[in-house]
């Protein structure tokens, strides 16, 4: 998202790719783990391992 000024405050505007990609990828993880419990259970797991990873790489 972008920030631009009206009329002295900051507003956000739009959407950006990155954003847009993120927001439909986890939708198609969530919709998964809905019919396949099991395959959420690896999607879960696989979002800690991840974050945990982008954090002690920081």
């Amino acid at each position: 998202m972008t920030a631009q000024k009206f009329r002295g405050k900051a507003v956000l505007t739009g959407m950006d790719t990155r954003t847009a990609l993120a927001l439909a990828l986890g939708a198609l993880a969530v919709y998964a783990a809905y019919r396949n419990p099991e395959l959420g259970t690896a999607i879960g797991v696989g979002v800690i391992v991840v974050t945990l990873l982008l954090a002690f790489l920081k």
